[in-house]
């Protein structure tokens, strides 16, 4: 005989586990099973991803066999590279070929567009590596490549209604050596321009003279005796990303006070690309994982943590088969979601994926709390701010076009397919059966949602005893509170309520939920409340 009603509450937090035992996720039924192009969010909750669209109608340089390699946001507009040419666009609609010999000289378009082109070598697996420097008068643009076969380039553009624009190669009169020219990654630190990943020489990170980020046979270098990966400034510091242990150089460049010291002998980075900086910290992926290294509360003073062991069997499938990914990052400063890409070459659009981790405040602190891209083809993404100080972001997918990334509700006009799955809920109890009545989904949405409940009993995928999805369609257009819209734009009897219940049927002594969107708009799911009765012990 049934007991009374009971409602249990479950708080949606925590994130991705791929690792935790049934026993203590059923202390935890807010992290997430399954975390599919849903993602934490800085305050509680799992938020609908936010999907992508081509910046403006226009293919850069046309329909030609060369595909965008890399992106990156400048000048209020993006630089794109495709086929060994450099491309600028401040709408997406009309592109400009900027990699022209200039002879060090400001041109409009007009007179730049007959200007004879320094093209550089190019694959169609490049990728490019940016970094700015602001002279004292314009902010300059310095890039380099993955095939070490080309110079250091600086494209710098000016002006407001008329954009001026001058483009050059650094030359080997600027290097201390004719073998030592054609860096793979560049990074500018107090003042100067480090380079490093040289073919000729894995391990000696090169820089530039003071004030002049070109001019590295006026600075020095330094030998890291380890193969470099890639080198980041960090507070005062820099460090130095090895393939078997991170090092920090301080004073960098200052003969009498420079030195050197090791972070770890013990762990390395793997992937360049992967570096980025979330609050505070330098995150990055190492051999056994995503990690970081954090400043301590000693000055000077740094450590290091793992922050990815709650997806370590998710990210084991690309670090052990790196070679076959193409690898690109960002951070998303207004969620603190820092993404991970993983391009895989002749795989489908719909099939590319990632890794979002969100660092959010809750009891314990902050913590990083985790989820899995999936339809997101980034062959490399980039974030920044306008001028007017919006945030906005880039990819490319290794296509014809340069994409606005983290935009609307759709993937390139095609429905988000997201995925919210709970551990197995116990309830309490595991060796009761329980009836469950109906389930409260607590959501946030400007426009409303539509959404797919469904419940799986006991751990068995079987159809006789689970029951079938149940779909909820909110609409929240024309709704408003007091004060929140324009007069005579409201509806009459327009719900807004944070929730919408169904009823619900089945039984079982454990059960997971899986929340489905169905072509949705953004949505964030805050939590359920959960009626159900007790059967008895069986």
């Amino acid at each position: 005989m049934s007991s009374e009603e009971k409602t249990f509450l479950l708080k949606s937090e925590g994130g991705l586990d791929t690792v935790s035992s049934a026993i203590e996720l059923f202390e935890t039924p807010g992290l997430a099973a399954r975390l599919m192009n849903f993602q934490p969010t800085v305050s509680s909750g799992y938020e609908q991803v936010r999907g992508y669209q081509k910046f403006g109608t226009a293919a850069p340089g046309g329909a030609i066999s060369a595909k965008v390699t890399s992106v990156y946001s400048y000048y209020d507009g993006a630089v794109c590279t495709k086929g060994g040419k450099i491309y600028f666009s401040q709408d997406g609609n009309s592109w400009i070929q900027v990699n022209k010999n200039t002879a060090g000289a400001f041109h409009n378009a007009t007179t730049l567009a007959p200007l004879a082109s320094l093209n550089r070598n190019t694959s169609s697996t490049e990728q490019y590596r940016f970094v700015e420097y602001h002279n004292g008068t314009n902010l300059e643009l310095l890039f380099c490549d993955t095939l070490g076969t080309n110079p250091i380039s600086r494209l710098t553009i000016r002006g407001t209604s008329t954009l001026e624009y001058k483009y050059e190669n650094s030359i080997a009169s600027e290097w201390p050596s004719s073998t030592i020219k054609y860096p793979t990654f560049i990074e500018v630190h107090n003042d100067r321009m480090v380079a490093g990943g040289f073919s000729t020489d894995k391990t000696l990170l090169h820089y530039s003279n003071l004030f002049n980020p070109l001019d590295f046979a006026g600075g020095g270098f330094i030998d890291n005796a380890d193969e470099l990966i890639w080198a980041k400034g960090f507070r005062k510091n820099l460090m130095i990303f090895g393939r078997n242990k991170i090092s920090e150089v301080i004073s960098l460049g200052n003969s009498a006070q420079q030195t050197i010291q090791d972070v770890t002998r013990n762990i390395g980075c793997i992937s360049g690309d992967s570096i980025q900086e979330v609050g505070g910290d330098l995150v990055f992926l190492a051999p056994d994982g995503i990690r970081t290294i954090a400043a301590t509360a000693r000055i000077g003073d740094v450590s290091l943590s793992t922050l990815s062991v709650k997806i370590n069997p998710l990210l084991h499938e690309y670090i052990v088969n790196l070679n076959q990914y193409t690898i690109s990052s960002t951070v998303i400063r207004n969620r603190n979601n820092y993404r991970i890409f993983f391009h895989k070459a002749g795989e489908l659009s719909k099939a590319q994926k990632g890794i979002g981790g969100v660092l959010r405040g809750g009891q314990g602190g902050l913590q990083w709390e985790w989820c899995e891209y999936r339809g997101l083809p980034c062959y490399s993404v980039q974030t920044s701010y306008t001028s007017a100080g919006k945030e906005v972001s880039y990819h490319a997918s290794n296509d014809d076009f340069v994409y606005l990334h983290d935009v609307t509700d759709k993937f390139n006009g095609a429905d988000i397919p997201a995925v919210y799955q709970t551990p197995e809920i116990s309830l309490g109890d595991s060796g009761f059966r329980k009836t469950l009545h109906a389930i409260q989904l607590y959501a946030k949405s400007t426009t409303g949602y539509t959404t797919s409940i469904k419940l799986t009993y006991d751990d068995v995928a079987d159809p006789s005893r689970s029951p079938p999805g149940y779909r909820i369609e909110v609409d929240h257009t024309g709704s408003a509170y007091y004060s929140e819209t324009n007069y005579g734009t409201a509806i009459y009897g327009r719900s807004k309520d944070p929730y919408e219940r169904v009823l619900v049927e089945g039984s079982g002594k454990t059960f997971n939920i899986k929340v489905a969107s169905i072509g949705s708009a953004n949505y964030s799911i805050q939590g359920m409340a959960i009626t159900y009765f007790v059967n008895g012990r069986q």
